[in-house]
């Protein structure tokens, strides 16, 4: 197996695997997040807990990772993915060294709407 490995393909791994954590633990230990004391055991369990990064989350496993500040389906959520993909079209195209942004659009259907499901 270690002849398939490339070393320099398992080092940007290694490296995009630690700036996403060292990234995900400077927004949750922001001074207003009521996360902060977790941070650290929160970025754990979604970066090493789980199968794939596509693999989706339930809300039974969210609830025992985030506890008492999971929050389900709300009625603002439309309001968040306006604010997201306000957040997006800032940084979209644009070089940095310190964003790492990856994300999928939804497929286009014939008609030019989005599809809901991939």
């Amino acid at each position: 197996m270690a002849d398939k490995l490339d070393p320099v393909e398992f080092q940007e791994w290694m490296d995009a695997t630690k700036l996403m954590d060292t990234h995900a633990k400077n927004i949750l230990k922001h001074d207003d997040s009521p996360l902060k004391e977790e941070a650290d055991e929160i970025v754990e369990k979604l970066s090493s807990s789980f199968p794939t990064h596509g693999y989706s989350i339930t809300v039974n496993e969210a609830k025992g990772i985030l506890g008492e500040n999971f929050v389900a389906h709300s009625q603002d959520y439309p309001k968040v993915w306006d604010i997201m993909g306000v957040w997006l079209r800032k940084y979209v195209m644009e070089e940095s060294a310190i964003h790492f942004i990856r994300y999928i659009l939804p497929k286009k259907k014939k008609g030019g709407k989005s599809s809901e499901k991939e």
